[in-house]
């Protein structure tokens, strides 16, 4: 008997231990309050309520947005997916329509020259180029895909479609002054890049929303959500009419369809960021109902930005880049690859660089944003 348990024992410590393995190790999530915050600025946030006065609010946006814009003023690589279901009329009917949207942007610089890649793709429109300009000149190369899947690779493949050139409009300011224009094109984006999803900001009007803060792993993340449905589709409603100049329910905004009701029933604002306050990822859901007569639509709208630093790679390929360029070594319909060797090849030839590297694009999170069009800030809550 004393055996059979022994076993059992030595059994189940085997199938803990196994499944521990397999599942790997889940990093400890803790809920930070002002006790056990790291710092002040962690303290600030944990303190945060839906009683919380906007001025405490901006002082916390205040620190994010510098230690997000100094964390990364050397350069920095954001993606974004975008998925909404949104509303239209159809027929002089409710109905809904979807929409995707992905953004894929690196951005760096040296003392005097500025370097973009930019990928964009909505709907059945794309963009894809390379821009490079300093003192003298604006460099701006625009690309197709060399393949499909290639989107939000740090080694995708593509083939020059068309290079302009022209002269530069910063001949005669310093290298300082060129030096601090170039880290202002940099940090332009993240100056908006906290809050600006939503219509009602939290940053704004604290009272709309509630608040967690949890530290996972090295991370912290604060959830941001609907307080009371109620109060926050008041807020919404006016802050909406204040912005547009109509009201929430005439969804065409010509008072040719007016709703019976719209109301949002969803909204989640995450963010992940250090302990300093340098945002890494931000996700945001939003959820709605409208009605009109019989008819019935739930709408849902999700976005969610990466943000990660750039390696040195893309300075080295950026600089070999547009040195082929000027020289003429790489020229229209010339194949290459992002961060591989390149040479200048015919994109017909079959010695493009193989992908080597995984995408950073998280391409199983569809999302969107509510600040693309008027249309879709309304549609999207």
């Amino acid at each position: 008997m004393r055996q059979m348990k022994q076993l059992r024992t030595i059994a189940m410590a085997s199938i803990v231990a196994s499944s521990f393995m397999l599942g790997g190790c889940t990093p400890k999530t803790t809920v930070i309050t002002s006790e056990n915050a790291p710092n002040e600025f962690i303290r600030q946030v944990a303190n945060v309520t839906s009683n919380s006065t906007s001025e405490e609010m901006q002082s916390i946006l205040n620190t994010m947005n510098d230690a997000t814009i100094e964390y990364y003023k050397s350069g920095y690589q954001t993606s974004e997916q975008t998925h909404a279901v949104g509303l239209t009329v159809q027929d002089g009917q409710l109905a809904t329509t979807e929409s995707d949207f992905k953004n894929y942007d690196v951005r760096f610089g040296d003392e005097l020259t500025y370097y973009e890649l930019y990928e964009e793709e909505s709907g059945n429109e794309a963009n894809y180029g390379l821009m490079s300009y300093n003192k003298g000149a604006i460099t701006t190369v625009f690309s197709r895909p060399d393949g499909s899947g290639q989107f939000g690779k740090e080694n995708g493949k593509f083939v020059i479609q068309t290079i302009n050139k022209e002269d530069g409009v910063l001949h005669d300011i310093s290298d300082d002054a060129m030096h601090e224009y170039i880290q202002e094109a940099i940090s332009f984006p993240l100056h908006n890049l906290v809050g600006g999803t939503l219509l009602v900001s939290p940053f704004e009007k604290p009272q709309a929303y509630t608040y967690k803060l949890e530290q996972v792993g090295s991370d912290f993340v604060w959830t941001i959500s609907i307080h009371e449905q109620d109060v926050y589709n008041e807020i919404l409603n006016t802050t909406f009419k204040d912005l547009y100049g109509y009201d929430r329910l005439d969804i065409k905004g010509d008072g040719s369809f007016i709703l019976d009701e719209f109301i949002a029933q969803e909204v989640t604002y995450v963010l992940t960021m250090d302990e300093q306050g340098v945002v890494q990822k931000i996700s945001t859901t939003n959820a709605s109902q409208a009605k009109k007569g019989e008819v019935t639509k739930e709408i849902k709208s999700t976005d969610t930005v990466l943000l990660t630093t750039v390696e040195e790679k893309w300075y080295t390929f950026f600089k070999d880049f547009f040195a082929a360029i000027e020289s003429g070594t790489l020229k229209e319909e010339d194949a290459f690859a992002l961060n591989q060797p390149f040479a200048s090849e015919s994109s017909d030839q079959s010695s493009t660089p193989d992908s080597t590297l995984e995408s950073k694009m998280e391409t199983d999170q569809q999302s969107t944003t509510e600040s693309q069009s008027n249309s879709s800030e309304q549609n999207s809550q």
